[in-house]
């Protein structure tokens, strides 16, 4: 199978939502009207969607976010990548590879958190590195009286939680496992 890769336009958008909603379905969170045209077309920081094509119809696609990231001392490019997706009769052709190393072409890193088993996998083929988990906090300076209750004690609790573990006192977990060889190659899951 010959792939065509590139990045998409403006004039991809009404093809891409056609073949998002052929693969995901309706009432999928990615087929949420105007989510793509968000992230794809108008995010603040650009569009940057990778497509894969072949006979000239879309077979596989994958939105990222891009960023600045500090590894060690240096600051590199990043992004995100959501929903790699690649049309069901594609599927083990290669098409989630290609995409993820358009990705690389791009930005030196590549970023990803709560992966499918099968992304997982594609990461760790390309020579990904877990970075750890990610830890959702909560901190809270001074809880206010004018919220509701549930969200009242939720800002008591985090904030009791803060002064007793020291205030603003920061864990900083750094993902220093990237040398400068790997960073061009590799997947970095936080």
């Amino acid at each position: 199978m010959s792939l065509a890769l590139g990045w998409a336009t403006q004039a991809d958008m009404p093809a891409l939502r056609s073949f998002l909603m052929s693969v995901y379905g309706q009432g999928a969170v990615q087929t949420a009207p105007g989510r793509w045209d968000w992230l794809g077309g108008g995010h603040p920081r650009g569009m940057h969607v990778a497509l894969a094509r072949a006979s000239g119809t879309i077979v596989g696609s994958c939105c990222h976010i891009p960023m600045r990231i500090t590894v060690g001392t240096r600051e590199i490019s990043a992004a995100y990548g959501l929903d790699l997706i690649v049309d069901p009769s594609r599927r083990g052709q290669g098409v989630g590879k290609a995409l993820l190393a358009l990705r690389l072409d791009r930005f030196r890193v590549s970023l990803s958190t709560g992966q499918s088993p099968a992304m997982a996998g594609l990461y760790a083929r390309a020579g990904g590195r877990d970075c750890g988990p990610v830890v959702r906090a909560l901190r809270v300076r001074r809880p206010t009286v004018a919220a509701a209750p549930r969200a009242l004690a939720r800002d008591f609790v985090a904030w009791g939680l803060g002064v007793a573990r020291g205030g603003a006192a920061v864990r900083d977990k750094r993902c220093r496992s990237l040398k400068r060889g790997d960073a061009r190659r590799s997947s970095a899951r936080a």
